[in-house]
């Protein structure tokens, strides 16, 4: 090989090294821009995302729209982007601005440890100095909302999706939902899972490994499979 030869070899490599890295630096912005357009169309023209935000059961595969696809397509695109190991910090914050219905802007008060998983994002708020462990699951086909100082462990979920109990009804691709809201100064240990409909109240720790169906009252410890208080704080 001759010298000439080596140096345009050394060159096209750099070439393809540059042109990959510069993809990759991108190519989470184009998804947070394509999440945004998604949920654009999807709150001006359709219908079923109308009917989520009142409660109602939905289509979310609805042929004649297909808006709400989208928007779960893009926001699991932009949640894998999230996931990536290569990810920064900032980076990770600016997705995360993009991604949820509203979270703070400060680095600082939000901290979602990956894989993080969610069905749709825009449903989700989240208030200040918020922690989530690795893992972390929310569907989020109706609204989620943290209060501030929420802290919670690993493989913890937060499910406000549902399926009807009649075996005829659960054929269809209607899905009812029921919204649920945590409050401020909450903990939630690991493994719990928080069902659809439940509303937490301020100052709750939640054992590990708990399965909350009813709400939950202020200034209590609640443990077990369905979770009773078990200590007044």
């Amino acid at each position: 090989m001759t010298v000439a030869t080596s140096v345009a070899v050394a060159t096209s490599v750099v070439t393809t090294l540059a042109i990959h890295y510069l993809y990759e630096k991108r190519r989470w912005r184009t998804k947070c821009q394509k999440y945004k357009h998604a949920v654009s169309q999807a709150k001006s023209k359709s219908t079923q995302l109308r009917l989520m935000a009142e409660g109602k059961s939905y289509n979310w595969m609805d042929d004649d729209e297909g808006y709400l696809p989208n928007c779960w397509n893009a926001a699991h695109e932009l949640t894998d982007e999230y996931n990536r190991p290569e990810r920064t910090t900032k980076e990770r914050q600016i997705i995360l601005q993009s991604l949820l219905g509203s979270c703070p802007i400060e680095s600082e008060s939000c901290c979602i440890v990956p894989p993080f998983h969610i069905d749709y994002g825009f449903n989700i708020h989240i208030g200040r100095n918020f922690f989530a462990n690795f893992n972390c699951t929310i569907t989020d086909c109706a609204k989620v909302t943290f209060g501030n100082n929420v802290k919670l462990a690993p493989n913890v979920q937060i499910l406000a999706a549902t399926h009807p109990t009649d075996a005829i009804e659960r054929r269809k691709t209607e899905f009812p939902q029921q919204s649920i809201s945590i409050g401020d100064d909450v903990w939630i240990g690991g493994g719990a899972i928080v069902l659809p409909g439940v509303n937490i109240g301020n100052r709750v720790v939640v054992a590990a490994g708990a399965v909350v169906t009813k709400d939950v009252e202020d200034d209590v410890v609640v443990a077990g499979v369905p979770a009773k208080v078990v200590k007044r704080l």
